[in-house]
């Protein structure tokens, strides 16, 4: 899989230090703004056999997101009793589609939860070093490692989402 964001000049050095830890490509093509391709070895078989464990526990990751997702799609004006707005339901799908393209570390390692201003946010379980807003005009992320930050945003595109949530759930 390859993963490309599109970030700063000086937000590079963070990426460098991890591409070089886990042997992955950087590739900073010449443009104004660094492009940084990884490939995870780790690689999910359409061929694995339905009772291969690791497949039985994505399939139970991604119906408690499906859940989650029924959850938040029934948040109703004022969720919060402080007139939060519903959760736009345009964002939930790209979340549905999002759960077809994520591997099971992503899927095991991240909480979803509901915005007051009708988006939604991914953050990871028992850490505090990332966070993911998906809201109508796209995605933005903040991630820190040692006392260094990267944030940036994408389009809202689901492929695209599990590409960054890969690559956070796996440097950060």
């Amino acid at each position: 899989m390859k993963v490309t964001i599109t970030l700063p000049n000086n937000q590079l050095t963070i990426l460098e230090d991890i591409a070089s830890e886990r042997g992955w490509v950087l590739d900073d093509s010449p443009s104004s703004t660094p492009l940084m391709a990884c490939e995870p070895e780790e690689a999910y078989s359409s061929l694995s056999l339905s009772s291969d464990p690791e497949i039985v526990a994505l399939r139970n990751e991604r119906k408690q997101w499906r859940a989650r997702i029924q959850e938040l799609a029934a948040l109703q004006q004022d969720w919060d009793d402080e007139n939060a707005d519903p959760i736009v339901p345009s964002l939930l799908q790209l979340i549905e589609t999002f759960l077809t393209y994520a591997p099971l570390q992503v899927l095991s390692n991240w909480w979803l939860f509901p915005a007051p201003n009708g988006s939604v946010g991914l953050s990871p379980e028992g850490k505090k070093r990332a966070s993911v807003s998906i809201g109508t005009n796209g995605i933005s992320f903040v991630a820190r490692r040692n006392n260094n930050e990267i944030s940036g945003t994408i389009s809202a595109d689901p492929k695209l989402l599990a590409n960054l949530m890969l690559l956070l759930t796996l440097a950060f």
